[in-house]
């Protein structure tokens, strides 16, 4: 049997695929540790001290500390979320902002890390889809316009909500 060009790079690509699909199946639970060592000057033993562990396996509640800024005049200003569990499914985590009418747009705001997410940071648009479409490819089915006001603003990691806290247009 010979294959020809074309069916050598579809088998190169699917091999290609399933090594990224392992790669990252097996980096899912990698930990990502916060650690402190403190050494005794009298005897020079050490102890190593877990601190935190950021990782969101899909059970922790994500929870944000800051936002930054929490006030803005203008949209494409780029904002900057921390906090721990942070991150979703392959790095994506879903910010939604709430209004005082209680309506509600969605950025997907990726931490680029897989795991141990402790920062969000992207551009407010100046709509936001009503309705998380995910990687499902779909058209948004329509978008809230972001207009002078202030919003809660908390994220979905692994459909799990966080804290909100307050963030301003102003104008």
């Amino acid at each position: 049997m010979s294959f020809n060009h074309k069916q050598g790079v579809l088998v190169h690509l699917s091999i290609i695929i399933v090594i990224v699909v392992i790669c990252l199946s097996v980096y899912r639970y990698i930990q990502v540790v916060d650690i402190s060592v403190k050494t005794d000057n009298d005897t020079g033993s050490s102890t190593v001290n877990q601190i935190n562990s950021y990782v969101n396996d899909g059970q922790q509640i994500p929870k944000i500390y800051s936002i930054n800024p929490t006030r803005t005049d203008h949209i494409n200003t780029l904002v900057t979320i921390k906090g721990i569990y942070l991150n979703g499914f392959e790095g994506g985590t879903a910010v939604w902002f709430e209004n005082n009418l209680g309506e509600s747009g969605v950025i997907e705001a990726s931490s680029y890390v897989p795991i141990g997410a402790t920062t969000l940071t992207f551009k407010l648009p100046n709509e936001l889809c009503i309705k998380n479409m995910g990687e499902s490819g779909l058209p948004c089915p329509s978008y809230m316009g972001m207009r002078p006001g202030v919003y809660k603003v908390y994220v979905q990691a692994w459909g799990i909500s966080s804290n909100k806290l307050d963030f301003v247009i102003s104008q």
